[in-house]
């Protein structure tokens, strides 16, 4: 058994990291632990209900919002909006659910195919 601890803070960077689009070695050197470890953590938080897999934390008003949080809004509109408040997930201004959600493809029922209407040929004298 690996000495690694999975500490909320780990968990957290292991999906930022993972988001980001980067190679579970590359996610494991910088964490500091194995690719298996990595790829099996992975496993573990998918099969996990979400109230488990994200820590609960409270909505963020504009005026307490910090640069590392989410700018997702929760409730409200203006002055007072609450916003999200989790770390955000690298440049993007949203966190890892948030940015999963803003980013997703509309779901389209039937491909519609345009029709042409086509004009006779012009007639040549």
């Amino acid at each position: 058994m690996s000495s690694f601890s999975w500490t909320p803070f780990t968990t957290e960077r292991l999906l930022i990291l993972r988001a980001q689009g980067l190679m579970l070695s590359k996610i494991a050197a910088e964490l500091g632990t194995t690719t298996h470890a990595i790829e099996h953590k992975l496993r573990r938080l998918r099969y996990q209900k979400p109230a488990q897999a994200t820590a609960a934390r409270s909505p963020v008003k504009l005026l307490d919002l910090r640069p590392h949080h989410c700018r997702w809004i929760v409730f409200g509109s203006g002055e007072g909006a609450l916003f999200c408040g989790k770390p955000k997930v690298g440049t993007s201004p949203y966190c890892f659910e948030h940015t999963q959600q803003a980013w997703q493809r509309p779901k389209i029922a039937a491909q519609t195919i345009p029709t042409v209407m086509r004009l006779p040929a012009a007639r040549r004298r």
